[in-house]
């Protein structure tokens, strides 16, 4: 089953393209890369109800990529 994530919140300016993605589970933070930056999406439960495979991601926080990966 494949899931559709809408993310919402975060800079206005994070492009379109990155706020609908493709996802095989939901999960419950997803890291968007933006700039030198990911943008931190969590998901609250919420479903769209036209289609329950349509599920929402709010904007939480912002990290550094370098941190990121320098503590996993």
């Amino acid at each position: 089953m494949t899931f559709s994530a809408i993310l919402i919140g975060g800079p206005a300016d994070l492009p379109l393209d990155n706020r609908v993605r493709r996802l095989s589970s939901v999960v419950d933070l997803l890291r968007c890369e933006y700039g030198a930056e990911y943008e931190c999406f969590r998901f609250l439960g919420e479903r769209m109800a036209f289609d329950p495979n349509v599920v929402v991601y709010e904007w939480s926080h912002r990290e550094s990529i370098a941190e990121s990966r320098q503590f996993g």
